[in-house]
């Protein structure tokens, strides 16, 4: 009997070491989950260096802008996923992950500009989808696209350099709400964007506020009039407008659009030349809600006129700084 057991003992152990190794093998393949992907910029090529945590864990992305995590994962939960690297805004999100699960998530990241405590909206256009467009600066300035009608939403797209952009076309436009952050700028500010105008002519505004119904002036509206870039502050006759030179805006190119104010000195400078300034001694108003691609008129009902015919790739706004010339060379 001992030698039986001997025998058969190590034999009956084999087989059910087989069977529990095997048993063992599947499972810990069904509960391993991996996530990995790229961390991409504003012009879609990657970014190395960053340390992207999920939860407690972390990696560093490769050349290649890569990362990836393996873990046990028992059911489903919810971790927390950030993107970190200096001189880009950080991103924080949560995303499920599933035992079993392989899931390739991709990272999109934007640089933060100069006078970042001074920014109350920053409109980087990185979703590719939607009706929102997240306001980068932490305002919470966030647009609505098409004040969330579809039909009205202006087209996602990116352009050859592999920018990602909004495509504005006839009735398509953005809302960016009423917060006092972005429509009562009584103090100095500057504005910036960068856009692409793809029709010649016209009265084409970039961004622009309202002051009330029934009244066709604006407290500020940054804009293009016939192929000039322009900056209009104030209201009706105490208002005033700064226009740069005829010509000076070509179709089908990127041009990048400051305009700062500093007391009553309003200045506008394309692609980072000076092109016009002006002196401003009229009333500062607080605007009713920021639209973005067109400007607003009223008249005894609401109408959108002037609408941006191109792309717009990113649109700023600092409250109680104006950029100095040195300033606007670095951007």
């Amino acid at each position: 009997m001992v030698k039986e057991r001997g025998i058969t003992q190590p034999i009956l152990m084999g087989v059910i070491g087989v069977a529990v190794i095997g048993s063992v093998a599947a499972w810990l393949s069904n509960t391993q989950a991996r996530l990995s992907g790229v961390v991409y910029d504003k012009f879609s090529q990657p970014v190395s260096g960053v340390v992207v945590t999920l939860d407690n864990a972390s990696v560093t992305t490769d050349n290649d802008g890569a990362y990836s995590f393996s873990m046990m994962q028992f059911g489903s939960a919810i971790k927390t996923l950030t993107a970190s690297k200096v001189g880009y805004y950080t991103v924080e999100g949560s995303i499920t992950i599933q035992s079993g699960a392989t899931i390739e998530f991709n990272i999109p990241m934007v640089e933060t500009p100069l006078h970042q405590a001074e920014l109350v909206l920053h409109l980087a256009f990185m979703e590719g989808a939607g009706l929102t467009t997240m306001d980068m600066s932490g305002y919470g300035n966030d647009g609505s696209l098409g004040g969330g009608d579809s039909d009205k939403a202006p087209e996602w797209t990116t352009l050859d350099t592999g920018e990602r952009c909004l495509l504005f076309t006839l009735g398509k436009y953005l809302y960016c709400g009423v917060d006092p952050s972005i429509i009562s700028i009584t103090g100095d500010f500057t504005f910036r964007a960068r856009v692409v105008k793809t029709e010649v002519g016209g009265d084409a505004s970039i961004l622009s506020t309202r002051y009330g119904k029934n009244d066709y002036t604006k407290p500020y509206e940054l804009g293009i009039w016939m192929d000039k870039p322009l900056i209009a502050l104030g209201q009706g006759i105490s208002g005033v407008a700064a226009y740069g030179p005829v010509g000076l805006i070509s179709l089908n190119t990127i041009h990048d659009i400051v305009a700062t104010v500093e007391g009553n000195n309003i200045k506008l400078y394309l692609d980072k030349n000076l092109v016009a300034s002006e002196t401003f001694a009229g009333t500062r108003q607080t605007g009713v809600g920021l639209f973005i691609g067109c400007g607003v008129q009223y008249s005894g009902g609401e109408g959108i006129t002037r609408r941006f015919p191109g792309y717009i790739l990113d649109v700023w706004m600092w409250k109680d700084v104006a950029f100095s010339a040195a300033e606007i060379l670095s951007l």
